[in-house]
């Protein structure tokens, strides 16, 4: 006769004493990882999570607002558009677009050359062979920079480019540039734009190739009774421009993808949602993306397959970048004192980090 198995008592099921059933312990949690110098671990608020996606891909994330002070309520939106732009059938010629980050749909924000563009300097608006471009939007200039009704700040900006024209005509440069101190590009010599430390030159490629703005000084968080933010005048301070080694008539043509993120606030402003303050986390944000070109972080987050967010973790250093990444790669995230980012987030895991 065969011996029959006795069978395992569950202890979440076994009854106790007082005829209640054991309830089941929730797994202990795993211990994190300490600081040499500040103890207890932190992590990136959700706010500034979402702010970095934002900065780095200013296409695709929601829009979001900065978080850093002041933290009204304010409306989040973006400004777009989309077009073509081509240059000359000149060998050594170059097709350019110049773009600056703008809050109005009544101003242009883009200037591109035609095919007739033999101009040696970046395009500015007016010029011949040139194309100025407004971008959709929910207010007017006269709301924002005449009435004051609106007051607006930028929170991120791009513009993204790919060659729509045959392989076998492809070729030649394309010299990405973000004015140090985002000053005029306009009617700056094509050649004088690779001498810029900042300037990143790639080849021509039908994937996106990416320039993005970057905050660089306190002004630039300011709310302000303009439609380009912190900029003055006529500034056009980011520019791309691709170079055509070939003599073919429409070889030297790409498509264009603008994108500006704003945050506004004033009487004429509805759809007002709070914006979280975290200074700390909004500034370290920045330091990761400006630590790179833009468009190096663009393709190396495709290479990697890694959310913008993710990938910003990869690019901290020091103190702070330790931190935050002993965080990223524990089990556990839990709500400890901060030192030196402030704690806002109870779960990385909802992001994918985890």
């Amino acid at each position: 006769m065969a011996r029959q198995r006795s069978k395992k008592r569950n202890p979440a099921k076994a009854p106790t004493r007082t005829g209640q059933r054991r309830q089941p312990q929730p797994p202990r949690p795993q211990p994190l990882p300490r600081h040499p110098e500040h103890g207890n671990q932190c992590f990136l608020s959700t706010a500034c999570c979402d702010y970095a996606d934002l900065l780095a891909n200013p296409f695709e994330a929601q829009a979001v607002g900065i978080p850093r002070e002041p933290g009204l309520p304010s409306q989040k939106y973006k400004t777009f558009a989309r077009g073509t732009f081509s240059g000359s059938a000149t060998a050594g010629s170059e097709a350019a677009i110049a773009f600056r980050p703008m809050a109005a749909n009544d101003v242009y924000a883009i200037v591109t050359t035609t095919s007739a563009y033999e101009s040696l300097d970046v395009p500015s608006n007016g010029d011949a062979n040139s194309t100025s471009v407004t971008v959709s939007g929910p207010y007017t200039q006269a709301q924002i920079d005449t009435n004051g009704d609106v007051r607006v700040r930028i929170v991120a900006c791009g513009v993204r480019i790919r060659y729509i024209g045959t392989n076998l005509n492809r070729g030649g440069t394309v010299t990405l540039l973000e004015h140090p101190q985002h000053a005029q590009l306009s009617g700056v010599l094509f050649a004088d734009l690779k001498k810029y430390e900042k300037a990143e030159i790639t080849v021509p490629d039908s994937q996106w190739i990416t320039l993005t703005w970057q905050p660089i000084e306190a002004a630039d968080y300011a709310y302000k009774a303009t439609s380009t933010g912190a900029l003055t005048g006529a500034t056009l301070p980011l520019a791309i421009t691709c170079s055509n080694p070939t003599s073919t008539a429409g070889a030297n043509i790409y498509e264009y993808e603008y994108f500006c993120a704003v945050e506004a606030v004033g009487i004429d402003v509805v759809g007002k949602t709070v914006t979280t303050v975290d200074i700390d986390g909004q500034t370290q944000v920045v330091q990761a993306l400006s630590s790179v070109k833009s468009n190096y972080a663009a393709r190396d987050m495709l290479r990697k397959r890694q959310s913008p967010f993710r990938w910003v973790l990869s690019r901290l250093s020091g103190d702070v970048g330790r931190t935050i990444k002993a965080v990223a790669s524990s089990s556990t995230v839990r709500n400890l004192a901060p030192a030196p980012i402030r704690a806002g987030m109870s779960l990385l895991s909802d992001l994918g980090v985890l």
